[in-house]
């Protein structure tokens, strides 16, 4: 147990689904038990996926009647014209925030273009941001995976980590035989529990919790491959647990 004055400051963090598979994960994380300073909302150009989002921040272009919010038909021009729009809101949900963190499905019109707009927010308000972004299944074609790539090039400039997960890993705890709508049902649930994970590591939620500028250090501005594992423990183990470990 923790005395008051060995207990970690909380940091408030802010969590954003960008575009319709970013909506999907931070609804999934929205159904977790989250500590109250960690902020989750929802931006997309989709008004009916918006919609689906049970949370209270959601963010649609200020331009555009909600009614003819169809998406951006996989068009990232379209995405950033959206996007841009969207910059204050973007904006007002980062605001009194010390980290963000900005998750996507990269490779569609939506997600896209609106993460390299929320890093460009963040960086002029001075949060520090963190990306975690879905890289396409090789199955949806060399086109989608051009467009993933090409997106994150956008963002690298002004994020201070971004890291890019390769949906093609969940192959090696899937059958290969796992039909399409389940394959994308599982990366959302592992991005979500990714994104959440995270979200208490720097906010000082965790037991063990980390330094950012560390965490940074370690990542931020280099092109390397890394692996992400997060691990919870009933109150009860004490001990015996670490000996029989």
């Amino acid at each position: 147990m923790q005395s008051d004055s060995e207990k970690v400051e909380k940091k408030k963090v802010a969590i954003l689904g960008l575009g319709g598979a970013g909506t999907k994960i931070a609804s999934a994380i929205a159904g977790f038990d989250c500590p109250s300073d960690i902020k989750i909302g929802a931006l997309d150009f989709d008004w009916k996926s918006l919609n689906l989002f049970p949370g209270e921040h959601k963010i649609f272009p200020d331009s555009y009647e909600i009614n003819t919010l169809r998406g951006t038909g996989g068009d990232t021009i379209v995405g950033e014209r959206m996007a841009a729009s969207s910059r204050a809101k973007i904006a007002e949900f980062i605001s009194g925030s010390e980290f963000f963190i900005g998750v996507c499905g990269m490779g569609g019109g939506s997600g896209t273009a609106a993460s390299a707009v929320a890093a460009r927010v963040a960086k002029r308000a001075g949060v520090p941001a963190i990306f975690l972004l879905a890289m396409p299944f090789s199955f949806e074609g060399h086109k989608k995976m051009q467009m993933a790539e090409k997106g994150l090039e956008n963002i690298l400039p002004d994020a201070d980590v971004a890291i890019p997960i390769h949906n093609d890993l969940l192959f090696s705890v899937m059958s290969p035989d796992t039909p399409v709508p389940e394959a994308f049902r599982r990366a959302d649930k592992e991005m979500a529990l990714v994104t959440r994970c995270l979200a208490e590591f720097i906010s000082g939620e965790a037991y063990l919790s980390g330094n950012f500028p560390a965490f940074k250090n370690v990542l931020g501005k280099k092109k390397s491959s890394c692996s992400l594992g997060f691990a919870r423990s009933a109150e009860t183990e004490g001990p015996e647990f670490w000996k029989n470990a």
